[in-house]
């Protein structure tokens, strides 16, 4: 995958912000659930909200996290690029 974890995480707070749940999101993700739980939830969540991430402000975290569901999907694990 083009992105780091700090990159993905970030995009999860960015949605998160938007639909009022970041601080379930930051608990969730300190009490050591993976990413693929989170980004589950978060898909969810968008979905019951009606929150488009293809267009406008969350474009760019939309990307991020299709990309990671499409790497997990076609190979079982996602390969993150390394912090710099």
């Amino acid at each position: 995958m083009n992105y780091t974890q700090q990159q993905l995480l970030d995009a999860i707070y960015q949605v998160a912000d938007k639909t009022g749940h970041r601080k379930f999101y930051e608990f969730v993700y300190n009490s050591g659930r993976n990413f693929p739980e989170l980004v589950k939830t978060l898909v969810y969540d968008m979905f019951i909200n009606d929150i488009d991430v293809s267009v406008g402000e969350l474009a760019g975290a939309g990307i991020i996290i299709k990309t990671y569901c499409r790497e997990l999907k076609n190979n079982g694990f996602v390969e993150f690029e390394k912090e710099s």
